[in-house]
């Protein structure tokens, strides 16, 4: 059987980082080639081809399908326009791999899932965190029935102040209308290996989310002094007080690029269009019965998370702090912890791995180029695993809205979400 045919939509970090950059190496340019990448901005689209082996740039999406010819197209552009691509493809005879999230509304999920219906053609999530050795030992102790029955979870993820957390704020994700906010553009992740975990989709939905620290709410005169600060960061006044000016004018992908749309990664933290919340909390009932809690914080001393299920035999916790606080750090040495109510407590070593997203892409992206054997830890997301994450963002942002109102999923989508299946 020979290679199988990709072609890119986006050429953004993630495009290069995870999929042009690597399937150009063995061992995946065994499986796969690139035929061709396209993105609304030129210039960024023909950098991440000079960089990753000059393969052909597109002038439009449709001129791409139709010369290239691929077997599959992998979508990594800015999030709202996930499901116009996904479509799009399904709709000429390809299968679409799509970035998380999925997309970033109810309405995208549905044409996503409708398409799929209609076309027969396959959509796959990349949801790296079913890929990663710890959380992998996570849902390999909960499948054994260590705990028994999983009850209820609390689920915490704080990302990093002045790094990780505020960079949300500098890109095209601080806009509701491109990102869906935190609880899409990242907590897809997070609600994806909750369901994982769980083993269901989300059937209510509830929260509530503000923002604090940037846009319009940002204290930035306390900050820099002086007057409301520039755009972007390379052209503000106050580059040499401000506490979060970051220098991104050396990049190869974005700046040397901006000419062609106006877009770079260093825009203002405090612009008054930002929109999304910097905090937020969600609570989930599950088809199965289970609850959960989850909190999102993008203004923590420290990058990290925690979970905790308890169960009907007993609880099992997990977390990592992966950096800002050196004295807690557990990345490299990181345990799973089972509380058993006759047996007491034990704790699970798990080997660290410092490769890209603690093992996660490695492990993914040869899964998705070359899938073999079984599949005993559902780690391959399906449209339905990559919506029912999206559902519970967008329900969320909805809730949110709506003064945090109760929201069903079934009666919000119109059928219920394994209909899919």
């Amino acid at each position: 059987m020979g290679k199988k045919r990709y072609c890119i939509v986006g050429a953004s970090s993630r495009g290069r980082a995870m999929y042009a950059h690597q399937m150009v190496k063995a061992p995946y340019n065994e499986y796969c080639e690139i035929v061709g990448i396209y993105d609304t901005n030129p210039g960024r689209a023909q950098a991440l081809s000079s960089a990753c082996g000059n393969f052909p740039v597109y002038a439009t999406f449709y001129q791409m399908i139709k010369e290239a010819k691929p077997d599959a197209v992998i979508i990594t552009t800015m999030d709202k326009f996930h499901e116009e691509y996904a479509v799009k493809a399904m709709e000429m005879g390809c299968d679409a791999i799509v970035e998380k999230p999925m997309c970033i509304t109810l309405d995208q999920a549905r044409r996503i899932l409708d398409a799929k219906e209609r076309t027969g053609r396959h959509v796959t999530t990349t949801f790296n965190m079913r890929y990663m050795p710890y959380k992998l030992k996570v849902k390999e102790l909960l499948m054994s029935g260590i705990i028994g029955e999983i009850e209820n979870v609390t689920f915490e993820w704080n990302l990093i102040y002045a790094g990780h957390g505020t960079s949300y704020f500098r890109r095209w994700h601080a806009l509701m209308e491109n990102s869906g906010g935190l609880l899409l553009t990242k907590a897809a992740h997070h609600f994806d290996i909750a369901n994982w975990f769980v083993d269901s989709y989300p059937a209510k939905i509830t929260a509530f989310g503000k923002l604090d620290r940037y846009g319009k709410n940002g204290s930035f005169r306390d900050i820099i002094g002086g007057d409301t600060p520039a755009e972007h960061c390379h052209e503000c006044p106050h580059k040499d007080t401000c506490k979060l000016y970051v220098d991104t004018t050396k990049g190869q992908l974005y700046f040397p690029h901006m000419q062609y749309d106006g877009y770079t990664d260093d825009c203002c933290v405090f612009r008054k269009d930002v929109d999304i919340y910097d905090s937020a909390s969600v609570n989930v009932l599950y088809e199965n019965g289970v609850t959960m809690a989850y909190t999102l914080n993008a203004n923590a001393p420290y990058e990290g998370w925690r979970i905790a299920f308890n169960g009907t035999k007993g609880r099992l916790e997990a977390g990592e702090i992966m950096t800002g606080a050196e004295d807690l750090v557990t990345f490299g040495r990181d345990v799973v912890r089972v509380m058993n109510y006759k047996e007491g407590t034990k704790e699970f070593p798990v080997e660290a791995f410092n490769d890209a997203h603690g093992g996660g892409d490695q492990r993914l992206l040869l899964d998705l180029l070359n899938p073999t054997g079984d599949d005993p830890y559902y780690q391959r997301a399906t449209a339905v695993d990559g919506a029912a994450s999206v559902l519970i963002g967008a329900l969320a942002n909805e809730s949110i809205a709506q003064g945090g109102k109760v929201i069903d999923v079934t009666e919000r989508l119109g059928r219920e979400l394994r209909s899919y299946l």
